[in-house]
């Protein structure tokens, strides 16, 4: 090859790596409303053109470590080494894992997964690669300051004008990328002013965004965490305690974070949340600490899953596999219903337990690392500014996660504070052996058709599912009548789940004349909604009889039945009402033998067989309950009602019962005030 197509090789690579990187800041774009298309519009697409951008940059890479061995030495750095490792290690857990292509691909809603950290870890290489060129330097801080701007605005317009053109509708998000771009103002900053007006100056600047962000985790951290800084590095002829202070204090944020969640779980077993809801200062910890808490029963449910985790994407699951039923009320009105239950939940907003869970002790050990080597591998000039934002970034993994359009701006924090020692410049460096040089590039290749295939996957997916409309099927015809036009490659059903309930909820509420919620239709709209409702239903129950499913399918699948059947009873037909309730027994049994923390799930069963006089079809349920927990208020309750039939076994099902009222039963199902006063007279 001659030294002109070196060169040629050399500036295409260069810039596709660019371009990569640059395409990665504006992927916001596909987010805004009317141009991406989803069930999650703000995360679904943005992942899908990240994966692609991140591949241009890939193939970029490939190209450049062709002619040489500085990309190779680029992933020694342990900012594109440990979430290289990450992915890596994630890949070789994958035969311990249920759904192989959600692993890849992540949860819908974050798209933290294997192909996200091959994309931290290529746009890390790439960005650091273009850092030392200075009009790929300017480019790439105008184009980060830009994306931020943006997407700053747009967010914030949308809280105080109400519009939804906007990247994220939550301004919180915005914080990590000040923390991303704070050691690059902070630079250019002390430049331009000095002395005490500096630090005055970019202290108070610096909270000001905060402050707007209204995250007040990072405002907490705000206001501390550069006071601490700047005081253990003013201490005089104490450099090296105030280095060791500095390292100290960022390694022990996370630590400290998770043994406050423990704590806290652990500190009213029978209150749980309820406990913390009126001390506004702690009570968001409080949630976030039983959101952690359902990851570590997960684990403890499995211990081996300590090294191997369940694969990226699963917490979906886990909230539906473990909630903490010893002290949720599932009868209380939303607005004071622990966040858990009411909102959506994605993430266990603590990224170092989330890692645990998905890919075991080892992956977490690697986030760990990653988070660390932003001050331990920052260039001597950057040192201070990148302990700051090291920090910052240790605090917001343990309380927050990330969403795809920040992940460009995790490379370019990488890139403007690393040095990048044993770089030599691009072309007068020389692949060692053309073995090493080939097997290296065909790594990235790989890699490169991970990310190009998940792209495809993603936006498939999320344009199938965006505006989808079931067919009209009549209950009496899916039996032999159920077309499958739902499909997700595999990913485990979580849209369709997602659709399911997003309609239930709908078309119950249509049924509820005490409703608050606006409507644009009345009750008359409920028998053409509930045909479409069969053809959600017949969809999920073959996807969860022939595929492997979430958790997350499965219990709307169950719910389903419960709401219509005990909602919307009298707007059904005959065939309706068996559609839904024909193999409930079954389908429950198996849930409540995979998921034995989650017996409430039986309530509207029992429920139901109770109000139509069909308790004898409840008997091995009921039996199923009690062997599976004795003590556990649901099991009593309804064998204790049971036992009521006869004189001889009355006394012991009142005594279930009374036991089942201190236990906790109200949390479940109502129990009308006579009935209580019967059982527990004064």
């Amino acid at each position: 090859m001659t030294k002109k197509q070196h060169k040629y090789i050399h500036n295409a690579g260069l810039w596709l790596c660019g371009t990569g990187v640059l395409l990665s800041f504006f992927c916001f774009v596909l987010a805004l409303r009317g141009i991406g298309v989803a069930i999650w519009p703000q995360s679904e697409p943005v992942s899908g053109a990240l994966h692609i951008s991140a591949f241009i940059s890939t193939l970029g890479l490939a190209m450049l470590s062709v002619r040489s061995n500085t990309v190779a030495c680029l992933f020694k750095n342990p900012l594109v080494l440990c979430p290289f490792l990450i992915a890596l290690v994630s890949i070789l857990l994958l035969p311990f894992h249920d759904l192989v292509l959600r692993s890849f691909l992540g949860s819908v809603r974050a798209g933290e997964g294997i192909i996200w950290w091959f994309n931290v870890a290529v746009l890390t290489a790439s960005s650091m690669l273009l850092w030392r060129v200075k009009v790929w330097r300017i480019a790439l801080t105008s184009a980060a300051f830009l994306s931020f701007l943006i997407c700053f605005s747009l967010t914030g317009t949308h809280v105080m004008m109400g519009h939804f053109v906007a990247p994220l509708f939550f301004p919180d998000y915005a914080a990590f990328m000040i923390l991303a771009l704070l050691p690059v103002a902070y630079m250019a900053w002390s430049k331009r002013v000095k002395g005490w007006f500096f630090y005055l100056s970019f202290y108070m600047a610096l909270n000001g965004l905060f402050y707007l962000t209204k995250n007040n985790t990072i405002i907490a951290f705000g206001l501390v965490a550069p006071l601490f800084f700047w005081g253990v590095w003013a201490l005089k002829g104490r450099a090296k305690i105030g280095l060791s202070l500095s390292y100290l204090a960022v390694a022990a944020l996370p630590v400290f974070v998770v043994a406050l969640f423990l704590i806290l779980s652990n500190i009213q077993p029978e209150g749980g949340y309820y406990a913390f809801v009126n001390k506004s200062v702690i009570r968001t910890v409080s949630s976030r600490a039983f959101l952690v808490d359902m990851v570590l029963s997960a684990l403890a449910h499995r211990p081996e899953t300590f090294i191997t985790g369940y694969g990226w994407g699963t917490f979906a699951d886990h909230m539906a596999r473990y909630q903490p039923t010893q002290w949720v009320d599932f009868t209380r009105m939303i607005g004071t219903q622990w966040d858990g239950l009411r909102a959506d939940h994605f993430h266990s907003h603590n990224m170092f337990v989330g890692t645990l869970g998905a890919s075991g002790v080892f992956g977490m050990i690697l986030l760990f690392l990653y988070f660390m080597a932003f001050p331990v591998w920052a260039k001597k000039e950057m040192k201070k500014p990148a302990f700051i934002q090291g920090a910052g970034f240790m605090a917001w993994a343990s309380l927050w996660f990330l969403l795809p359009l920040q992940l460009p701006f995790l490379a370019f924090a990488a890139a403007s504070t690393a040095k990048t020692r044993g770089l030599g410049y691009l072309k007068n460096i020389t692949p060692r052996t053309v073995f090493y040089k080939m097997l290296f590039t065909g790594a990235l290749l790989a890699v490169g058709a991970v990310q190009i295939a998940g792209g495809i996957v993603v936006f498939k997916t999320a344009n199938n599912t965006h505006g989808y409309e079931p067919e009209f099927i009549e209950a009496g015809q899916t039996s032999s009548y159920c077309p499958m036009t739902y499909n997700d490659y595999g990913a485990g059903g979580l849209h369709l789940s997602k659709i399911l309930t997003d309609r239930l909820r709908y078309v119950v509420d249509l049924g509820n004349p005490e409703s608050e919620l606006p409507k644009t239709q009345g009750p008359e709209a409920i028998p053409a909604h509930l045909k479409n409702l069969n053809h959600l239903f017949c969809q999920a129950d073959i996807y969860i009889k022939t595929r492997p499913t979430t958790a997350r399918l499965q219990i709307a699948h169950l719910i389903m039945r419960g709401e219509l059947l005990l909602g919307l009873y009298d707007y059904m037909d005959e065939d309706t009402r068996a559609l839904y309730y024909e193999g409930w027994e079954e389908e429950l049994a198996r849930w409540l033998r995979d998921s034995p923390n989650r017996v409430d799930i039986a309530s509207p069963y029992l429920l139901y067989n109770m109000v139509h006089g069909l308790e004898e079809r409840s008997r091995d349920i009921v039996e199923q309950l009690y062997t599976q927990n004795p003590d556990h208020p649901l099991g009593l309750w309804f064998k204790g009602l049971s036992l009521l039939d006869t004189p001889r076994s009355a006394p012991q099902g009142l005594d279930m019962m009374r036991k089942a009222l201190g236990n906790g039963i109200e949390r479940f199902i109502p129990v009308e005030d006579d009935i209580r006063v019967m059982l527990l007279p004064e």
